[in-house]
């Protein structure tokens, strides 16, 4: 006799289908995006949407960062940038201070600015070696993007829950080889 003809086995796929649906659904976005090169920084706002650190840079990852953030096509509803939003308190001079997830941090474009953007952050994204002088408990540099590619940050009970490209991918004969790291 065949199962399928039955259509008892046809309820076999509601258990995964149920799971998947219920993954997609409870699954939180990160609260922190960051560009492969360190140029582009997103940060999920407490209204749900997304800012970014500025619009000029790779528009193309802001479309994607835009379109799974779930808010469409960036030409129709173009997410507010860093300066838009309440949840930053400076930004100018190399240095970008704002709130993400109810922690401090800071992006730092500039040397000068890098004691500025370490002092009292909890996450320091900077686009210049950053490593040996800065003691923030999370600091994103070159060094790292340039060996896990792009990285994003979900913070669970003060924790940072980092997830890199790198990591995604794996070791495959058709990525490149991990650089190595600080």
């Amino acid at each position: 006799m065949d199962l399928f003809a039955s259509g008892k086995a046809r309820w076999l796929g509601v258990a995964p289908l149920a799971a998947g649906i219920l993954v997609t659904l409870t699954a939180r976005p990160p609260d922190l995006l960051v560009s492969e090169d360190g140029k582009l920084v997103a940060i999920r706002l407490d209204n749900g949407g997304i800012a970014l650190s500025n619009r000029l840079h790779d528009k193309f990852t802001q479309s994607v960062w835009v379109r799974r953030a779930g808010e469409g096509e960036i030409e129709d509803n173009p997410p507010a940038t860093l300066d838009d939003t309440s949840q930053t308190a400076d930004c100018g001079g190399g240095l970008c201070r704002f709130t993400v997830a109810g922690h401090k941090a800071a992006i730092v474009s500039k040397p000068e600015a890098l004691a500025g953007g370490c002092a009292a952050s909890d996450v320091v994204i900077a686009q210049l070696p950053a490593h040996a002088a800065c003691r923030a408990p999370l600091v994103i540099d070159p060094t790292d993007l340039a060996r896990d590619g792009a990285i994003s940050v979900r913070f669970e009970k003060d924790l940072p829950i980092v997830q890199t490209v790198r990591a995604s991918a794996g070791n495959r004969p058709w990525t490149a080889p991990a650089l190595a790291g600080p």
